[in-house]
């Protein structure tokens, strides 16, 4: 959760380069940890859902 926390604040940027950070950083708890988070899905789908959502709104511009 030290780790994941941090990383949701992030998701209200609109700068794309933290997104890209954010997105990488995330994949790589998911991969080295995914098998034991526990507690923090919540917080891994709201970021994977802001990122998407962003990634949305800028394909209609």
């Amino acid at each position: 959760m030290l780790l994941i926390s941090p990383l949701n604040e992030l998701s209200s940027t609109s700068f794309l380069d933290v997104q890209q950070k954010q997105d990488d950083c995330v994949l790589h708890l998911l991969h080295s940890s995914g098998d034991i988070i526990s507690f923090g899905w919540p917080l891994f789908l709201n970021i994977i859902g802001a990122i998407n959502n962003s990634q949305g709104k800028l394909s209609l511009k």
